[in-house]
């Protein structure tokens, strides 16, 4: 089957290409338009926090969301008519927002009170909100750090802290992916010390991550996936596609340094190392997907998403890659970079061998 599926490709890369290319972005617009939302529920049922976190719920509602700290000091004191005028005026304007809960005045709690510190210069104040810190949006508590920036009372200084207030200034999706991709260039350019030969292991896994993302939006409609998944799903994806591109590769330029034409070494590269291939991508998706019994519904999408970037980046190595083997061609060990050009060719001597 493998051989027959390589000799497709290898003779079909045009088509096979088009495939890709419309699965591709067929797949990523339905997840756009048609896929689900994030799911904000991580409750761990029969465990004891969550039985902790439950009757903290029952018995003190207001204090089992997230929380904002606000941190104020007045080289005049905070008791000063000016300093405290324009704070309770803030604290009253946050009360208002939509979703707080509650807002402990220190101007409130009495002289000698442990939320004002014994000089009278630094004071506290906490904000509880009804929601998780992850359901309090980015836009209410920059809303709430907004108006605080705004007072301008000589010699007052304010600071922003809590859960709250770190959910709202986490650095946006992206990056761990980016530094991801860039990491398997570096390491491939060493490995195989051409650019063709490098971009081949990344566009496999590029287009394999892409469609694996996708999938996990429209997953959202039918199972509950935490908002972190797409991240978690991209770089796994990003290390099984490079991964078992890598095998495959290695394999087709071994085949061509032993004189072998290029189809050839397609067609022998996929029996070989693509054999290797799908066992190594069935046994990781069987392995992702076990996590679904732990029986936590917040875990499922994250199983079930990672279990699919793994998958498509599986198929687009025995599938996509060949195709893409047909247009390099002999070609695979131009561009070159000087000193790092290696020969894949089963040596008989060396470390290795040894």
């Amino acid at each position: 089957m493998l051989e027959r599926l390589a000799r497709w490709s290898y003779t079909h890369r045009w088509r096979m290409l088009l495939i890709w290319i419309v699965a591709f972005f067929g797949i990523v617009t339905l997840g756009r338009v048609a896929g689900g939302s994030y799911a904000n529920n991580f409750s761990l049922p029969g465990s004891e926090s969550q039985h902790a976190l439950d009757l903290l719920k029952a018995h003190f509602p207001t204090e089992s969301g997230g929380t904002v700290d606000i941190v104020f000091k007045a080289n005049q004191g905070v008791n000063d008519p000016s300093v405290k005028q324009a704070m309770e005026t803030y604290f009253a304007r946050v009360r208002t927002l939509p979703r707080v809960a509650a807002v402990s005045d220190p101007f409130q709690s009495g002289p000698g009170a442990p939320s004002i510190s014994r000089d009278g210069r630094i004071a506290f104040a906490r904000v509880d909100f009804r929601v998780q810190s992850q359901d309090v949006p980015k836009s209410e508590a920059l809303h709430l750090e907004d108006l605080g920036n705004a007072i301008k009372v000589p010699g007052l200084q304010i600071e922003f802290g809590g859960d709250v207030i770190q959910a709202a200034q986490q650095a946006p999706p992206g990056g761990a992916e980016l530094v991801g991709v860039i990491a398997a260039i570096i390491i491939l350019l060493i490995t195989f010390g051409s650019l063709l030969a490098m971009g081949l292991p990344i566009l496999s896994a590029l287009f394999g991550i892409g469609i694996g993302v996708a999938l996990v939006f429209l997953f959202a409609n039918f199972i509950s996936v935490p908002n972190f998944t797409p991240q978690i799903a991209s770089m796994i994806g990003i290390g099984a596609g490079i991964d078992y591109a890598l095998f495959i590769v290695t394999r087709y330029r071994q085949g061509l340094h032993e004189g072998r034409d290029p189809r050839e070494s397609t067609i022998v590269a996929l029996t070989t190392a693509g054999r290797a291939v799908i066992f190594a991508g069935t046994i990781v998706v069987i392995s992702l997907l076990g996590l679904l019994l732990m029986g936590f519904q917040f875990v499922q999408g994250i199983a079930v998403g990672a279990a699919a970037a793994v998958f498509v980046t599986m198929i687009a190595s025995i599938t996509l890659l060949p195709a893409m083997l047909g247009f390099v061609g002999r070609n695979i060990d131009k561009l070159h970079i000087p000193r790092l050009r290696r020969a894949e060719s089963v040596s008989r001597q060396g470390f290795w061998y040894r």
